[in-house]
């Protein structure tokens, strides 16, 4: 039980990676808030968790908003008595190439992947002191390190969150907070099918892009949910005590694959 006693926020985390996240890091002990913006989902990833044994509290909240980041965080604290564990996961994709990019596209892409994470860290970190230590993960992307056609906003909001972590560890290791992310590959979650569906509305041609794109990774698949999880399991927990500022890839490959 590797987070027995802690209690865990983990934005975005009614499908995909956040709610795999949420499972797994009740299963091993953690009471998990489970923050979306869609709050049935929300709810029904708390059901999961608890039907997994573990113990939930579902929280509705626009991460882009600072009053809402305030109120998640304040409500998981009067739930579960503090926290402990941040999780940023909330994210959304921006299929859009320069000629169409608006300047909204880019401060939305900004507000929910990149803003998001500054706030929730600010707001999370004094609930963090008063505990006395603390540990924060955000998701990144291999499109922090390497270019993605079509996918400005979306790449600098990936590597944006890079350097936070890097800055937020060299400023909160005083207080014993440690602070990472994961860097992950194609994983397979609703918010990639929705993503390829978009972006590659005929269907054979999508067939096409997925089996490239899985080839990308030199374990010739994508990632699974599940898979990132573990990871960022390892990242919060006291398996992790002395990893601090860094940026893990979960990619399967996919960023050596050169040649």
């Amino acid at each position: 039980m590797k987070l027995m006693n802690k209690v865990a926020l983990i934005t975005g985390s009614a499908s995909g990676i956040g709610r795999d996240a949420a499972i797994l890091f009740a299963e091993e002990g953690a009471k998990v808030a489970i923050v979306d913006l869609e709050k049935d989902a929300a709810v029904t990833t708390a059901q999961a968790v608890k039907q997994a044994g573990g113990e939930a509290h579902p929280i509705q909240a626009d991460v882009s908003l600072w009053d809402s980041c305030k109120s998640m965080v304040d409500e998981t604290a009067e739930v579960f008595g503090g926290v402990d564990i941040l999780f940023n996961n909330a994210g959304m994709p921006m299929p859009k190439p320069l000629d169409t990019l608006t300047e909204e596209d880019w401060d939305r892409t900004m507000a929910v992947n990149l803003k998001s994470v500054f706030m929730c860290t600010k707001l999370a970190v004094p609930k963090m002191i008063q505990r006395g230590s603390g540990a924060i993960l955000s998701t990144s992307s291999v499109t922090a390190s390497i270019g993605s056609r079509g996918q400005a906003a979306y790449c600098v909001t990936k590597a944006g969150i890079v350097s936070f972590t890097q800055c937020m560890a060299l400023e909160l290791a005083p207080y014993s907070i440690r602070v990472n992310c994961i860097c992950t590959g194609f994983t397979d979650t609703p918010m990639l099918r929705n993503f390829l569906a978009q972006w590659f509305p005929n269907k054979e041609e999508r067939d096409q892009i997925i089996q490239a794109t899985k080839a990308k990774a030199v374990l010739n698949r994508y990632g699974t949910p599940r898979e990132m999880a573990r990871a960022a399991l390892f990242l919060v927990s006291d398996d992790a005590s002395f990893i601090t500022g860094q940026a893990l890839l979960v990619d399967g490959g996919t960023t050596i694959n050169i040649l």
